[in-house]
């Protein structure tokens, strides 16, 4: 007789499945990022309209758009399709349906590219508006663009978050100085105010939570969970740790603009045969070193060729050379190149390595033609390598996202919006 198993009998059952449960959940609970995941994908960017060096952040309701733009090293060229996803304030995945979401239809077809003209190495560029006539946003959060290739949902090649906002909460911002006197030199303040006109925070210790990012750096962000103090329907957020922030320094930078001539920072230009070569001089990371005031784009970086309009199609792809001297500081540490057009990515793609011939540590970096912040950064951001020295003094731009609970659909709404310049105040 076949013997027949019980629950009761073997409660190992009841582990596995409570596993399974917890799997599960962990499956659906998993963080999402802007990300991409096939190597013939280069050059990633989402700016609003044509302003390149805006972050993909737009009004609900409004004619901004989202301009997304890739290019595509594979021969033959593939197809491409995208799907969108709503998330909550921490970047997992809503359980929203896409109807509560979207109007319109996603995974359509990407059917806007054309071919690089006059460049050593052809590539195939995509650009896709978000909004448009088969999609749009309905309610204000965070999005998850996925994008896939040959008509297979399973084969994603790079995901791009996207911030949708709509400003029912006033939201005010101010830069002071840390509340903590140890920092005063070497960390910067954000408070912030929430005035909350319509009357619609119902718990504000349960229903609303900020998230401060410098930079736009998804490294450099902190949350706040609960105010400082109350005053009727003014909810001040102040003098909290998650105020503060490591100032840093001012961003470096290489231009690549033109394979003819010099730009101050770079020592030479090469031609190999195929590719050209930026050298760039190197980098003296010491600690310790003296604020220096320095124009940047905090980090981002704008595809351009010299004299040209048309960047996108026309600009080529070289190869840089990123150099850092040797010292006691960070001959025993592991150092990365970050900047927005790599996503922040700590990834063996974008760490120096000892060049035993020219006696630097380098690092070789294969991108399109432009202009390009950067910073050498060791693996852990809590470890800061000099330039990364910290300085009150630096210009940073903070970014402020306030989220609130929907009750009724049980998701995160992006009720506030601005952002704060650590020279020139809010915007």
């Amino acid at each position: 007789m076949r013997k027949i198993y019980r629950f009761s009998d073997r409660p190992f059952f009841l582990l596995i499945l409570i596993l399974l449960c917890f799997s599960s959940i962990a499956a659906q609970a998993q963080v999402v990022s802007t990300s991409v995941f096939e190597e013939k994908i280069h050059s990633l960017q989402v700016f609003i309209g044509d302003w390149e060096l805006h972050y993909p952040i737009l009004e609900l309701g409004s004619d901004e758009v989202f301009s997304i733009h890739f290019d595509d090293f594979s021969q033959p060229q593939n197809t491409y399709n995208y799907m969108i996803s709503f998330c909550n304030a921490d970047w997992t995945i809503s359980d929203l349906m896409k109807s509560d979401y979207l109007a319109g239809f996603d995974e359509q077809m990407i059917d806007e590219y054309e071919f690089s003209s006059n460049t050593t190495l052809q590539y195939t560029h995509y650009q896709l508006a978000l909004p448009n006539q088969d999609v749009q946003f309905l309610i204000p959060g965070n999005y998850l663009l996925e994008v896939y290739k040959n008509y297979n949902p399973d084969s994603i090649v790079f995901t791009q978050q996207l911030w949708v906002f709509s400003n029912m909460l006033e939201t005010s911002a101010r830069m002071m100085k840390p509340s903590d006197p140890s920092k005063l030199i070497s960390h910067q303040q954000v408070n912030i105010e929430i005035n909350d006109v319509q009357h619609i925070i119902r718990d504000v210790f349960l229903d609303v939570q900020i998230s401060i990012m410098q930079n736009f750096r998804p490294d450099r962000q902190n949350l706040l969970k609960s105010p400082t103090f109350i005053k009727g329907n003014t909810y001040i957020y102040q003098n909290k740790p998650e105020n503060l922030f490591a100032a840093g320094t001012e961003f470096l930078h290489f231009d690549t603009k033109s394979i003819r001539f010099k730009e101050m920072r770079t020592d030479s230009i090469t031609f190999d045969g195929t590719f050209y070569h930026f050298y760039i001089q190197p980098d003296e990371l010491l600690p310790y070193r003296p604020y220096s005031s320095a124009q940047d784009l905090n980090g981002n970086f704008r595809i351009q060729l010299q004299n040209e309009k048309n960047s996108l199609l026309l600009a080529d792809y070289v190869f840089v050379h990123l150099f850092a001297e040797n010292n006691k500081y960070i001959m025993n540490h592991q150092l990365f190149t970050i900047g927005q057009f790599n996503s922040w990515k700590k990834s063996s793609d974008f760490s120096y390595n000892w060049n035993s011939q020219a006696h630097l540590f380098e690092n070789v970096l294969f991108l399109k033609q432009g202009y390009y912040n950067y910073l050498p950064e060791n693996l852990h951001a809590e470890q800061l390598l000099s330039p990364l020295e910290n300085h009150a003094e630096t210009e940073n731009e903070y970014f402020i996202f306030v989220y609130l609970k929907d009750k009724t659909l049980n998701f995160d709404k992006l009720a506030g919006f601005l952002t704060i310049n650590s020279h020139s105040g809010a915007n």
